[in-house]
């Protein structure tokens, strides 16, 4: 692949409010938090983080509102040097925002997200970028699910008549958005969470990626990440592979870690691993996350491809 070609996310950023308590409070209580911080969210635009945080050229794109917080999330995108110039303004829209709960016993966290009136990316907003500028591009399963099956499919038009194949991935999160179901067969590389498999019920990650793979188109690659007991993977060359989790002595803080192991994930197979060794550094890299309030430090750990 070019070095200098991008990895784009296409999907949703948000705000984080992160309350830090001592531990989960109890319902009409009165509970004093131990801190208080805004941080840049939301699936896709945490996986462009990681991908920057590890040294790649990252883009987000998605849909923007004008409240006054994006003024917050310009000023993060550009600290973490990831491009936004293809993403969308949507004049007289919130920004979407999530109240975090993190509970300093045990790192969970605790969302309540919010999204008012923020319309989703659409097929003639992406139709507007220039392909030939990536070499993967990321895709986060939102409502707009045909809409993304169109911008898949464009991207599969293209790389019918090009010598530089764009590589894609999508990530299957939530499960109350099964219309995500016609995703499974349009990437590369599809992404499922362990809530979204387990609602085929699968009990295990290696019984999510035999029993999905066949919902993938040929060629393709599954991979589910099944939080502590580490994640799997499937693709017709390799068969079933799978690694162990990779935990912090302490668990910090666990929100964004599934976005965390799609981006370390992506930033392995870019580089040319095999399916193991990429899920296994994305394991890594989540594992590292959690012991550290936040990302940003990440780029400061060794961690070797």
């Amino acid at each position: 692949m070019t070095s200098h070609r991008k990895t784009l996310c296409v999907g949703l950023v948000c705000v984080d409010i992160i309350n830090i308590v001592h531990h989960f409070p109890t319902e009409d209580s009165d509970t004093r938090c131990l801190d208080c911080l805004w941080q840049r969210g939301g699936n896709a635009s945490n996986t462009s983080s990681i991908i920057a945080l590890l040294g790649e050229p990252s883009e987000f794109m998605g849909t923007l509102g004008d409240s006054k917080e994006i003024h917050f999330l310009q000023e993060d995108f550009a600290n973490y040097g990831i491009c936004t110039d293809n993403c969308v303004g949507c004049r007289e829209c919130c920004c979407p925002l999530s109240i975090v709960i993190l509970n300093s016993l045990n790192g969970s966290r605790t969302i309540l997200h919010t999204n008012k009136n923020l319309p989703e990316l659409t097929l003639e907003d992406f139709s507007k970028i220039d392909l030939n500028t990536y070499k993967w591009i990321h895709f986060e399963a939102r409502p707009s699910c045909d809409e993304i099956k169109k911008m898949l499919q464009r991207i599969d038009e293209y790389n019918k008549g090009t010598d530089h194949i764009l590589h894609t991935s999508v990530e299957l999160e939530k499960p109350e958005r099964p219309q995500a179901n016609i995703l499974f067969d349009m990437a590369e590389y599809v992404f499922v969470s362990k809530q979204y498999a387990m609602q085929f019920s699968c009990n295990t990650m290696t019984d999510a990626v035999q029993c999905l793979f066949e919902k993938c188109r040929p060629g393709a690659s599954i991979i589910c990440a099944w939080g502590e007991l580490g994640a799997a993977a499937m693709n017709n060359q390799i068969g079933v592979v799978t690694c162990p989790a990779f935990p912090p002595e302490k668990v910090v803080d666990t929100l964004g870690a599934g976005d965390t192991f799609v981006g370390g994930t992506i930033y392995a197979l870019g580089k040319g691993l095999d399916l193991k060794k990429s899920i296994t550094f994305g394991c890594k890299v989540a594992g590292a996350k959690c012991g550290l309030m936040g990302n940003k430090h990440i780029k400061n750990i060794k961690l070797h491809v």
